[in-house]
């Protein structure tokens, strides 16, 4: 049982105004970043298939980065968050409305958790870097419908773009590309104090400046850069693989049928690009046309991903998002059909 001078300074710190919030909202549950690439990003060998969109929906503000947030213990209110073109944030559901619009700045690399920890409450939270080099950092309050700025103190790297480096209870890593060639991994967490506390975990050295990263497997990093290709980058800077594909959006991982898999998405070809994440070969490259009620790709240009379960039948193995500038719209494709499609005649 907390003492009663702890609860009262929970109760006058600008965290616990958002748990007040949070707990009510628990009881009431039940454009493109990149430059385009010179060159055709697809490639000359790339294998083209062909797969159907699942559904989409109108985004107003469009998507700079997006982000999922998913809710574990009731998959089918999982969330998907976007980085509006104008500045601020914009929360959709999977039916495609769009519950939270919130002002604020222009944000670029979106990161998210659907269940962060903090002080008995499971909150979603999403973070990434303005337009001066800051971090930010966000709580998604479904009670009010809007989405609270967290106090973040500690270890403060500036940088240009964000990613999940990787998570547990209490915490969340998140890599953060710096101006120059590398990236930082900052630790997350709630020490207690008014906001969250960041501390700085490692410093990793990248062969270019990039501006997109994803966490692939055994702590490596992928990272992206719009004039210099692709890197897969493990501890101490290691190079372990690399690729002159300049990327048409930011960077992905998934997993798919045990394969590690790179994908990203081109506005100027309107394909998915999937690369084996271990080599960075290109497995394939996949042209959704339009499905019942959902129009096919045009200019895709962001593209989230995750394998957590987002209810139903289609997106219970995962889902992706892509935004597409062409129609200004969010596409969503169940990843069993990225991973079908891909994988299925695929040695």
């Amino acid at each position: 049982m907390p003492s009663s001078s702890l609860m009262s300074r929970l109760r006058n710190a600008p965290l616990a105004r958002l748990m007040a919030a949070a707990a009510l909202s628990a009881a009431l549950a039940g454009c493109n970043f990149f430059e385009e690439p010179d060159k055709d990003a697809a490639g000359p060998a790339a294998l083209e298939r062909t797969a159907i969109v699942t559904g989409a929906f109108d985004a107003p503000g469009g998507a700079r980065d997006m982000t999922f947030l998913p809710d574990a213990q009731s998959p089918g209110n999982g969330l998907l968050a976007a980085a509006s073109l104008q500045g601020g944030v914009s929360v959709f559901n999977m039916d495609g409305r769009e519950v939270i619009s919130a002002s604020g700045p222009r944000l670029s690399g979106l990161g998210g958790t659907g269940g962060f920890a903090l002080r008995g409450e499971t909150l979603p939270m999403v973070f990434g870097m303005d337009e001066n080099g800051a971090l930010r950092g966000f709580v998604v309050v479904r009670a009010i419908d809007d989405v609270v700025e967290l106090p973040l103190e500690g270890d403060m790297p500036g940088g240009a773009s964000l990613c999940v480096f990787g998570q547990g209870i209490g915490y969340i890593d998140l890599a953060i590309l710096g101006d120059g060639d590398e990236a930082r991994i900052v630790r997350l967490s709630d020490a207690g104090g008014d906001g969250l506390q960041v501390r700085l975990q490692e410093t990793r050295a990248l062969p270019f400046p990039a501006r997109s990263c994803a966490a692939a497997a055994d702590g490596d990093l992928l990272v992206a850069g719009p004039t210099a290709g692709l890197a897969r980058v493990g501890a101490e800077g290691v190079v372990r693989a690399a690729s002159d594909l300049l990327p048409g959006s930011n960077i992905t991982f998934s997993v798919l049928l045990g394969r590690p898999a790179a994908l990203m998405v081109s506005p100027d070809t309107g394909l998915m690009q999937v690369l084996d994440a271990r080599s960075l070969d290109l497995i394939a490259t996949v042209r959704f046309d339009a499905g019942l009620g959902a129009p096919g790709f045009n200019e895709p240009s962001a593209l989230a991903m995750t394998d957590a379960n987002f209810g139903g039948g289609a997106f219970a193995s995962g889902i992706a998002a892509a935004y597409d500038r062409g129609d200004g719209s969010i596409k969503l494709i169940a990843r069993e059909v990225i991973t079908r499609t891909v994988l299925s005649e695929d040695s």
